[in-house]
């Protein structure tokens, strides 16, 4: 039986990357019939930044029963449930950086900025902590740079930044 449920949070999250990527055009050579017959989507929900705003992304990360969501306007968070509707979003850090690339390890997501230019988030929670860069220079705040951003997640309801590594 635990199988079955990691399967279905794993397909509900197979859902979750087929509902952002879903608006872009297949290409030519693309059958719509292709796929494993023992997959089956049960979810596909989109990453809410606020009420009526939504965020683009797809790299995602998993722990335990926690989906993180990487996208350019901030990291989702998501409760993988074992029934319908299969994913809750609990959480979502507003602080804008391209690329989102992210992992999880305990209680800490990391999220990855590839261009300066996009680290551009600003009030609580945003980019407010100080950055180490190289040979352990300090600046007072990460905001402009391009690095690794740290989100501590104890509370996935209310994640906010606790580092930057440059």
């Amino acid at each position: 039986m635990r199988t079955r449920s990691r399967m279905a949070a794993v397909v509900a999250a197979a859902g979750l990357v087929a509902g952002l990527v879903g608006s872009i055009p297949a290409s030519a050579d693309h059958d719509a019939n292709d796929h494993s017959k023992n997959v089956k989507e049960l979810a596909r929900k989109p990453i809410e930044i606020t009420k009526d705003l939504f965020a683009e992304g797809s790299d995602l990360a998993f722990q335990r029963r926690l989906l993180v969501a990487g996208t350019y306007q901030g990291t989702a968070f998501y409760k993988m449930l074992k029934r319908k509707p299969y994913l809750k979003q609990i959480g979502f850090h507003a602080c804008p950086g391209s690329q989102g690339d992210v992992s999880v390890w305990g209680k800490l997501a990391f999220v990855s900025i590839d261009s300066a230019s996009s680290n551009n988030g600003s009030g609580a929670g945003c980019n407010d902590t100080k950055a180490t860069g190289p040979e352990d220079e300090t600046t007072e705040n990460s905001e402009g740079l391009e690095g690794v951003r740290i989100i501590n997640i104890k509370n996935p309801k209310r994640p906010r930044q606790v580092g930057f590594v440059e």
